[in-house]
């Protein structure tokens, strides 16, 4: 078996052997794939469109990759379930992966994207915590996230509460910094996606109001990110913003808690003492 795969695509040809393994024995796989966009992210992100482009469009081994899997849906594949950030990938891919549904926003999977408040009781209790220790809001820090506008139930960042949990559980007290540190990584990505001036005016608009009226895109391409309604759905992707109710015909998109703003005010920071930099250096020319 492993002298049969193809050394330039070995993930691609593992799965045309476990195709014909399943269809021996009469079975079905059940392909699970976490954060499929990540490297897809981590390069849009860095402004390496051509690495993106060249992996996931034509001839790419992305794209090979998941065309390979909607082919074994005609027999060995019986469901395909995949997780990740945004829909980006998933449209560049175009007739290569055309059978998925986005489930982000269906309303009927609004809960499953988060803990609501029962499910963090419940974990509360099942962790032994005593609730005389969550001396601050949790709710303001953590909760707040709502996908679909006629959806009942707001939900919890999972990382965000299991966090703040952890650390009491551990120490038993409440942690000194009451928000996750792997939060700059959003922080991070979102500095580099905001390199061109359209996308940055839309985040200062955002922090001035706190929110911003637009849809939200179900599909869109990397060539479209600086398009304001395409830029302000991967936020909501990213979990950046979140929607809190329907307006005139548009959703109206808030930054779902105190934890989110943070990531924000930052960016905002670093963009005052960046521009700082740059008068001090202009001014530098004159003397």
């Amino acid at each position: 078996m492993i002298r049969n795969i193809n050394e330039t695509q070995p993930g691609i040809a593992v799965l045309r052997i476990a195709y014909d393994a399943a269809n021996d024995v009469g079975r079905k796989i059940f392909v699970i794939i976490d954060e499929y966009d990540h490297f897809a992210n981590d390069l849009i992100a860095m402004g390496v469109d051509a690495i993106y482009k060249k992996q996931v469009r034509a001839n790419g081994i992305v794209r090979d990759f998941y065309e390979t899997l909607k082919i074994g849906t005609s027999d060995a594949v019986g469901r395909i379930f995949i997780t990740g950030i945004s829909p980006v990938m998933i449209d560049d891919l175009t007739s290569g992966f055309n059978i998925a549904s986005n489930l982000t926003v269906d309303e009927h999977y609004n809960a499953m994207l988060g803990f609501t408040q029962e499910e963090v009781d419940t974990l509360i209790k099942a962790t032994g915590v005593d609730k005389k220790l969550i001396t601050v809001n949790i709710q303001t820090y953590y909760d707040g996230y709502k996908f679909h506008k006629d959806a009942s139930l707001r939900a919890y960042n999972p990382t965000m509460i299991l966090y703040f949990l952890n650390r009491i559980v551990k120490s038993g007290k409440i942690p000194e910094e009451i928000i996750d540190d792997n939060l700059k990584t959003d922080y991070g990505r979102l500095q580099r996606l905001t390199m061109n001036r359209e996308n940055r005016e839309t985040l200062l608009q955002i922090i001035r109001d706190d929110g911003i009226y637009s849809e939200i895109k179900t599909k869109f391409s990397i060539d479209n990110l600086a398009d304001t309604g395409h830029f302000v759905s991967l936020l909501f992707y990213m979990g950046l913003l979140t929607i809190d109710k329907a307006d005139r015909g548009l959703l109206w998109l808030k930054i779902p808690n105190y934890s989110i703003r943070t990531i924000y005010w930052e960016y905002l920071m670093q963009m005052i003492a960046d521009t700082n930099r740059e008068v001090q250096l202009n001014l530098s020319e004159w003397q």
